[in-house]
């Protein structure tokens, strides 16, 4: 484990591990621990140096005070280029699972200079139009148990009562509409914790992407680096969220597999991994 200090005082904690070419993995949420991310980390160290970040306000970088000056979206990503900087390399590639794809997507035409190539697996979109049905694709898969589950601790987040608990339980009750074999949601629900999520990140960043109306379309037209999309066909993002991905980011390769949902490195391990070592070695 180690840290450095941001340009606005603030220190945040980085893993790194392997040697090669680097890699950043960039953890979803907003707001998730990057611990999810170690297994990718293991899988891949022996190939290329990964970084693993804790994200401002997630994991060991723990924050006094969250406002709308030190948690947007602009500071999120100024924080992986001051440790681009401070790691003295000269191009990164990224790869982003969930939010961590939109952070990808976004710090890559935020600074171009700065990418060898970038990978989103189960990627939020290139705008917002995903976020018109990714809460109905989750509700679709929850039993009516879970369903009542997740009302009860609503209320309790709409009366101020036990919010991090709440939002803690209410996470783990939709992590098995994350996969395609439920079998799978039980070894990551082990892994989440009242410290794995910070509400208060995710609130601070969707409020500013929503304030901004976030959608890179535009900034992807002049981007020349080579770019993967990788989706689980059953991942609660959408194919046509990785469509458009597709559509509108020049030199795009886009892999859908079979029988798969939010994390294919989960549930279809041996394809994800070739597909990543082979396109990072391209």
């Amino acid at each position: 484990i180690r840290n450095f200090t941001t340009s606005d005082s603030l220190k945040l904690y980085y893993q790194i591990e392997g040697q090669g070419e680097p890699l950043f993995l960039i953890s979803m949420g907003p707001g998730y621990a990057p611990d999810y991310l170690f297994q990718v980390s293991d899988s891949l160290k022996s190939n290329f140096e990964v970084i693993l970040l804790h994200q401002r306000g997630t994991g060991l970088s723990k924050m006094d005070s969250i406002t709308i000056s030190n948690m947007n979206i602009e500071r999120y990503l100024k924080d992986i280029e001051e440790l681009r900087i401070e790691l003295g390399y000269e191009k990164i590639s990224l790869m982003g699972n969930s939010f961590g794809g939109l952070l990808t997507m976004y710090y890559s035409v935020e600074y171009p200079n700065s990418i060898k190539s970038i990978i989103m697996a189960g990627s939020a979109g290139i705008d917002l139009e995903f976020t018109k049905y990714f809460r109905a694709n989750i509700i679709s898969r929850l039993s009516i148990q879970e369903m009542n589950e997740i009302e009860r601790w609503g209320d309790s987040i709409k009366n101020n009562r036990n919010v991090k608990k709440a939002n803690t339980e209410m996470m783990k009750v939709t992590v098995p509409a994350y996969f395609y074999n439920k079998t799978y949601s039980e070894n990551f629900l082990n892994q989440i914790t009242e410290e794995s999520y910070n509400h208060l990140v995710s609130d601070y960043l969707w409020m500013d992407l929503m304030t901004k109306g976030y959608d890179l379309k535009p900034k992807f037209k002049e981007f020349t680096q080579k770019a993967l999309i990788i989706i689980g066909r059953q991942d609660i993002v959408g194919e046509s969220t990785a469509y458009k991905m597709n559509d509108n980011i020049p030199n795009s390769e886009l892999l859908i597999i079979e029988e798969c949902g939010h994390m294919p490195w989960i549930e279809k391990p041996n394809i994800f991994y070739k597909e990543i070592q082979d396109f990072l070695k391209k």
